[in-house]
């Protein structure tokens, strides 16, 4: 059940309507099992490994929290039993294509299970550190479960979620109000901009030698636009379905392509996994690992944690390495006008791409070999013939890829103007308030006209 689908808008309102006609005590209940639900659509295989993942890991936090002895080698168990649940489904051709056997080609993965192990470790050294207690076992139980946040994120801790699922009142006229704010700019991102980008970026990546290095290079940079628009829009859309039943989950994202180093960038993009690295990898090794060895021991687990793949190791060393240099030239990047620290930002992020788009290692050195073939006093000439290219390889016509630049445009309208802060705010007066109707009527038209709903799934889906 995608979340750009017809049937997750009749699952939500479904689940919310009956969720306010129940009294409290069931509420909690009602959103359990609609979760599960939600989860079982996938595929009615998976709910036993989400099942004995909450139980498991509840009852080691309860040995964790109760025991004076032994705790290390408890929280060292579960913290093990976690990765090597993640390991078996993720990593296992992985690692043994590295040693010379033939994958296991039947193996599925199921959805969300690096998020799901990501905060179930987060939980157990919580418990261990003594900063939260265990819940009791529902609460725990839709704190794994909870439906908006399951697949994708975004990666909640114990101590902020499960406070807010009490459900003693009914659902606020507010919140399904903002939440459904979210939800449609979130859906505005999603359907009409990252999967009309997709209809470029996918083929010019899937056969990179019929494409010439100008149009290489033009699918480099869109690919930014549509995993920022792809990711940022589900948890938009995350964040308004949670927000609907009082729930606030965790902003994700926060204007990442107008940071103007790479520092400042990661801090925005990604924000819980980034602090998730942090909290509990990079500042427990402060005494053990040098500075520099825990950055780039931080991006190359990061790199890999989003798929069993080399290309994105060297992703995550490519990152881990720029961040290093930038940060140790620091003092002179910051002498450079700031709308060029931006510009500069944004080519080192926009390039790394590349390693995380590519199917191999070897497609990531034809394109960027073939970025350095690009002459300056051809770029029209060169743009034109990609233009040709796009046209005979792909599904792209000229009218078409004029919708797609436009509906583009009207995003990074909205997005960088005052436009969508205002859009997201709470009604103020009556003028403002129909201001916006106007802005989300018209969101609503443009994803009836141009949005293919589900033909798409989120790109985060697969980590």
């Amino acid at each position: 059940m995608l979340f750009n689908s017809i049937p997750f808008v009749i699952f939500l309102l479904t689940v919310l309507t009956l969720f306010n006609l129940l009294p409290a005590r069931q509420r909690l209940h009602w959103l359990l099992l609609s979760s599960y639900f939600f989860y079982g659509w996938w595929n009615p295989l998976f709910l036993p490994l989400l099942l004995g993942s909450t139980i498991l890991n509840f009852i080691i936090s309860l040995w964790l929290d109760k025991s004076t002895g032994h705790r290390k080698e408890l929280l060292a168990a579960g913290i093990g039993l976690n990765i090597a649940l993640l390991s078996y489904f993720k990593y296992r051709n992985f690692f043994l294509e590295a040693i010379g056997f033939s994958p296991v080609t039947s193996l599925v993965l199921p959805l969300g299970i690096s998020f799901i192990c990501l905060q179930a470790i987060s939980y157990l050294i919580d418990v261990y550190r003594r900063e939260t207690a265990p819940p009791d076992l529902l609460s725990f139980a839709l704190f794994k479960a909870f439906f908006p946040q399951l697949l994708a994120g975004p990666i909640e801790r114990v101590g902020t979620l499960i406070p807010q699922l009490t459900f003693k009142s009914p659902t606020q006229f507010s919140w399904i109000v903002q939440g459904t704010k979210f939800i449609v700019w979130g859906y505005y991102k999603k359907v009409l901009v990252a999967d009309k980008l997709a209809l470029v970026v996918d083929p010019v990546f899937s056969n990179p030698q019929l494409f010439n290095p100008i149009l290489l290079l033009a699918a480099t940079i869109l690919f930014s636009g549509q995993i920022y628009c792809d990711f940022s829009g589900y948890t938009d859309i995350a964040r308004g379905a949670a927000l609907t039943f009082g729930v606030n989950l965790s902003p994700n994202f926060c204007n990442p392509f107008g940071s103007s180093s790479l520092q400042i960038f990661w801090q925005r993009w990604h924000r819980t996994l980034h602090y998730w690295f942090k909290d509990y990898l990079y500042v427990p090794l402060e005494k053990v690992v040098p500075h520099k060895a825990r950055i780039l021991l931080v991006f190359l687990l990061s790199g890999l944690w989003h798929g069993a793949n080399l290309t994105f190791v060297a992703w995550g060393l490519f990152h881990g390495i720029l961040y290093i240099i930038t940060h140790e030239g620091q003092k002179i990047l910051i002498r450079i006008p700031y709308a060029l620290q931006v510009a500069l930002t944004f080519t080192l992020v926009t390039l790394g791409w590349v390693f995380f788009r590519a199917q191999s290692l070897s497609q990531a050195v034809y394109i960027f070999t073939s970025f350095s073939h690009i002459h300056v006093l051809s770029l029209s000439q060169a743009a034109t013939e990609g233009l040709q290219q796009l046209y005979q390889h792909t599904i792209i016509s000229p009218a078409s890829l004029s919708i797609i630049l436009s509906l583009l445009l009207l995003f990074l309208l909205i997005e960088y103007t005052g436009i969508l802060k205002n859009l997201l705010q709470s009604p103020i007066d009556r003028t403002i308030s129909i201001k916006r109707l106007i802005l989300m009527d018209l969101l609503l038209i443009l994803m009836i006209l141009f949005g293919d709903w589900a033909s798409n799934s989120f790109i985060y889906y697969q980590f």
